[in-house]
């Protein structure tokens, strides 16, 4: 089953998380609680800048990335725009966001 990882110790994380999860698909696991996270060739550097998504193959995608997959997943009109991330000249701007968010991401409520 696919899987999304994100810092747990963000409430605003911890929301999205749960958001994007409501209607199941993947797993989503606080990289905290994760012992092994080099099975997916990640380092705690890794996961504490950026939400990762694990696909069932094991291949792994991060930020706004990660995140356009698990709108994907969700489905709905989250899937159009998860769709949508990972597109020119979206996928441009999407980085520039996440990159803000991720910097941000105490300051944001959740």
């Amino acid at each position: 089953m696919p899987t999304l990882l994100y810092d747990g110790d963000c409430g605003f994380c911890t929301a999205t998380a749960r958001w994007l999860h409501t209607r199941g698909g993947f797993e989503k696991r606080a990289w905290q609680g994760v012992d092994d996270l080099a099975r997916w060739g990640l380092t705690h550097e890794d996961v504490s800048n950026a939400a990762h998504w694990i696909d069932d193959d094991g291949v792994v995608h991060g930020g706004p990335d990660a995140i356009a997959h698990a709108m994907v997943a969700r489905g709905g009109a989250a899937r159009v725009a998860g769709r949508l991330i990972v597109r020119q000249p979206v996928r441009f701007f999407s980085k520039i966001v996440y990159r803000w968010v991720a910097k941000n991401r105490h300051r944001l409520p959740g």
